[in-house]
């Protein structure tokens, strides 16, 4: 008996692993597909919770690249569903989970969850209906022919969910996913002297002239810190490098995103972390509750998925949120 996890995003991966520590390694399979062409898949090599890995890439920049690779994808599949005897399919991506060419290879009785895909899951209550999909969302035309759990007239199980949201999705087939796993082995010591900045895609909507003015005004407020800088993959350092340099900020690029920085490399706990609105903050704010103080800056741009992951900090009370006058910005353009 085995289990596939299916994973295309960072936190759809640190999900999967998570959720493989119930399982020996010899019965875990990860198929991943990575998104940006930096990735480093070494890290994901090291990954010591699947026996087996298929790792994919599946550019996010080319269409045609995309389904080739996704076709690939589905033929690995299609090899281990015909010669493994499946138990549970864990998808990290609702668009990938309803690729008609998936469900043709499965018998019906697999166990089917959602781990928790981050963005799209926001929401995820336009799409769901009481465990089903729903047909006909503008978001979904492209998979308007297929329900999940019916498949050329074939049943297959209602989906289960496992996530890190509060989501209105029916009771029985919901489990809150509180990183149990991914965290339990972590023992960081706090340091007063570190600050965590996480960068933003700022390039298509300010200046770099506005964007390191922010900066600096976030490194006057904490001059005697060391800051540690982790940038968008978006970002052009080199125009924020003469300045990083005047204020002492240290890089960390990670391919694999700020979640898995901090968690499985970092060997400290921050004594702040400020974001421009990232929903990183959704998990590390369950990492580092009541250790670290979580400061949320204004989003960058203030549309569609924006105001969803601003709405969902303030209903759950993540993070303490600050405007432009909070640090001492009188005017910004910010685009609407």
């Amino acid at each position: 008996m085995v289990n596939i996890f299916f994973a295309t995003t960072t936190l759809q991966l640190l999900n999967c692993i998570d959720e493989a520590k119930n399982y020996s390694a010899s019965e875990n399979i990860l198929i991943f597909g990575k998104k940006h062409p930096n990735l480093d898949l070494k890290l994901i090599e090291e990954v010591k919770d699947f026996g087996t890995k298929y790792l994919f890439d599946y550019s996010m920049f080319d269409p045609f690249k995309r389904f080739l690779s996704l076709r690939r994808m589905m033929g690995s599949v299609k090899e281990i569903a015909q010669t493994e005897n499946l138990k549970t399919v864990y998808f990290g991506n609702i668009y990938e989970m309803q690729q008609n060419y998936f469900f043709q290879h499965l018998s019906g009785k697999e166990r089917i969850v959602l781990v928790d895909d981050g963005t799209l899951n926001l929401n995820f209550p336009d799409r769901i209906k009481n465990g089903y999909f729903i047909k006909g969302q503008k978001n979904l035309q492209y998979y308007k022919n297929l329900i999940l759990y019916r498949y050329k007239g074939k049943d297959v199980n209602r989906p289960e969910l496992f996530s890190i949201y509060k989501l209105d999705y029916p009771a029985e087939l919901l489990r809150k996913n509180t990183y149990q796993n991914l965290f339990k082995d972590k023992k960081h010591n706090k340091d007063d002297n570190k600050v965590v900045l996480i960068g933003a895609n700022w390039a298509s909507y300010i200046s770099s002239k506005q964007y390191i003015e922010i900066l600096k005004k976030i490194w006057k407020m904490n001059q005697r810190k060391d800051i540690i800088y982790c940038p968008h993959p978006a970002e052009n350092l080199n125009l924020l490098e003469e300045s990083f340099n005047a204020w002492g900020f240290k890089t960390k690029k990670n391919s694999l995103g700020i979640e898995w920085y901090l968690i499985n490399e970092a060997d400290f706990i921050p004594s702040k972390i400020y974001s421009f609105s990232s929903s990183a903050m959704i998990v590390l704010d369950q990492f580092y509750k009541g250790k670290s103080d979580l400061f949320i800056l204004p989003p960058l741009l203030k549309l569609g998925f924006n105001n969803l992951i601003v709405s969902y900090f303030k209903e759950n009370r993540i993070g303490n949120f600050m405007d432009w006058n909070d640090i001492g910005i009188d005017h910004l353009e910010i685009v609407d």
